[in-house]
């Protein structure tokens, strides 16, 4: 065996070393941490601080070759302080709230994936129900759909898209390519009762989030239609957010029949 051989010879075994360890480390998240609840609920009388969060660990996985986790999370903090210049100030009351799903990488970094999934804070959570989560999840939903519907229905005035320096001379590009190439697409800024359901969604094909190609469009609406009410079926789903989906279903296929794509 020469040197290269054996540099590959070497090279191969790391990595069945690790993927032997990842495996390893992977049965025992799913053994203790897959398809259950955790929550947490700490305060500080000093600094006026306190955090609620509670998490579902829907599922663990391997994707080349490092641990991710499926996560339903909810989080709501209120303290005094926030940083300016590394310094630290007492004098303004915060309050924060959020409510995600996301797939998340627990290893590659400097700790295993057990102590990244808690971040080192075991201590402070706790086991809880599946049900006891999904109450908590549904006001949480509740929340997050009421402020976006407020914002829309309450504010419409303030909204305005806001366009970095940079961004302007790729809009630019890509309306001057449009007319240049005579492209037949469906310019969502034009149909404001659409644009209301499609401006923040990942769409195939949907440039900018705005434009969508004329000969595809039924296929990709009838496509992100299927998402939504797939998402209605999802043990998450609440009676809020399946009616919130299928007002943005209602108002697709309404939007199909009018440009008869």
């Amino acid at each position: 065996m020469n040197v290269q051989e054996a540099k590959e010879a070497l090279a191969k075994a790391e990595l069945q070393e690790k993927r032997d360890r990842i495996q390893k480390e992977l049965d025992e998240l799913k053994k203790e941490y897959e398809g259950k609840c955790f929550a947490s609920h700490t305060f500080q009388r000093r600094n006026n601080a306190g955090h609620i969060g509670a998490v579902y660990y829907e599922r663990f996985y391997i994707k080349n070759d490092e641990i991710y986790v499926v996560q339903h999370s909810i989080n709501s903090s209120k303290y005094k302080g926030y940083q300016v210049g590394g310094k630290s100030k007492m004098d303004k009351y915060i309050t924060s709230f959020s409510r995600n799903t996301t797939h998340r990488k627990l290893t590659g970094g400097e700790y295993n994936a057990s102590y990244t999934l808690f971040s080192g804070y075991s201590a402070f959570r706790k086991e809880i129900s599946v049900d006891k989560f999904m109450e908590l999840w549904k006001i949480a939903q509740d929340v997050a759909i009421e402020i976006e519907d407020r914002m829309y229905e309450k504010l419409p005035e303030v909204k305005k898209e806001w366009i970095a320096g940079g961004d302007h001379t790729e809009e630019d590009k890509v309306s001057k390519a449009i007319k240049e190439l005579n492209l037949r697409v469906i310019d969502i800024q034009d149909y404001p009762e659409i644009e209301r359901h499609l401006e923040y969604v990942t769409l195939p094909l949907f440039q900018n989030r705005r434009y969508l190609p004329e000969a595809y469009a039924k296929q990709i609406l009838e496509w992100y239609i299927e998402e939504l009410e797939q998402e209605n079926r999802c043990p998450f789903a609440t009676n809020r957010s399946v009616n919130y989906n299928n007002v943005r279903i209602h108002a697709i296929k309404v939007f199909i029949t009018k440009l008869k794509l």
